[in-house]
């Protein structure tokens, strides 16, 4: 927080961890665990483990007819390779049988909302240098199709006063412990193979900007601490531009195979968005958040986490 910004206490806040198993709530877990009395969700429970399903409507209204919840950290999510099914039904269905709930209960929260990035869709670098908030959405894809549906539905749900929401919009998030079919990931296991001689990868010109996952938990945290905004979208990013093919070279250094190992490009199609570099502006301002982590530490600690 900046010196002299008021802030919130929550010590008697009851907070709600939505996909509280995943990349990022897991990190939103450990930052809250010493500030907050939490409760945990998940986005879609495994049979074999134990918690609670959010598209189950029952096990939903149950929990918060229990929790005396005043906060929600809604964090459920899927990564962008599943089905469209899939992603609607985690980042859609999930989010309305928590809202239904909610209401049924009588409780209005302070709802942070983690969006992605994509919501935004294609940004020109020559005239947009730095995506701000108030750039129009353009969904071009179901991934970022359901997270703006997701965000429709919390908006709609502030509109009747229902939740008192802060639209977080949450750039290329990285850190230890990250799986699924992503970039970094695919970085790792080829780095972990020791008959590989040539990384390869595609689209090495395509610019992201990537932000450290405990920044983004700490992004939440300040959201929640912060006084609440009337719908306030706010972007959580590094502020930085940086290539595919400079975040692999910087894995190759950490791993300390820059001579042995060279990075080259495999035809891949063209992403939809070829460029992505936020501002954080609004962040700072509202709630005195800025980022910790230079990307080449969160490389090198990705790096000393993996197996």
């Amino acid at each position: 927080m900046i010196p002299g910004r008021v802030r919130v206490d929550l010590d008697s806040a009851k907070v709600l961890i939505t996909g509280a198993r995943g990349f990022i709530g897991r990190h939103v877990v450990r930052r809250l665990h010493s500030l907050a009395n939490i409760a945990l969700i998940e986005d879609r429970r495994p049979a074999d483990r134990p918690g609670i399903d959010l598209l189950d409507r029952s096990a939903v209204q149950r929990l918060v007819n229990a929790g005396h919840i005043s906060h929600v950290v809604h964090a459920c999510g899927s990564h962008p390779q599943r089905s469209a099914e899939d992603l609607f039904l985690v980042h859609a269905v999930a989010t309305q049988n928590l809202l239904d709930a909610l209401a049924n209960a009588g409780r209005v929260v302070r709802w942070i909302n983690v969006g992605s990035a994509a919501q935004y869709g294609p940004q020109d670098r020559t005239t947009e240098p730095e995506l701000g908030e108030a750039h129009p959405d353009q969904a071009l894809s179901p991934y970022a199709a359901s997270k703006a549906a997701q965000e429709q539905l919390v908006a709609s749900a502030a509109h009747h006063g229902l939740v008192q929401p802060t639209f977080l919009r949450v750039f290329n998030a990285i850190g230890p412990g990250q799986s699924a079919p992503l970039l970094v990931p695919a970085i790792l296991d080829q780095l972990h193979d020791p008959s590989t001689s040539v990384m390869r990868l595609g689209n090495l010109a395509c610019v992201r900007d990537f932000i450290d996952v405990r920044d983004v938990a700490d992004a939440i945290v300040a959201c929640l601490q912060s006084a609440p905004t009337s719908g306030e979208r706010l972007n959580v990013c590094s502020g930085s531009g940086t290539a595919v093919g400079e975040i692999a070279a910087l894995f190759v250094a950490a791993a300390g195979r820059d001579r042995a190992l060279r990075v080259v490009e495999v035809p891949m199609p063209s992403p939809a968005i070829l460029y992505q570099r936020g501002s954080r502006r609004r962040i700072e301002a509202l709630c005195g958040w800025r980022p910790r982590y230079a990307l080449w530490e969160t490389v090198r600690d990705i790096w000393a986490a993996s197996p």
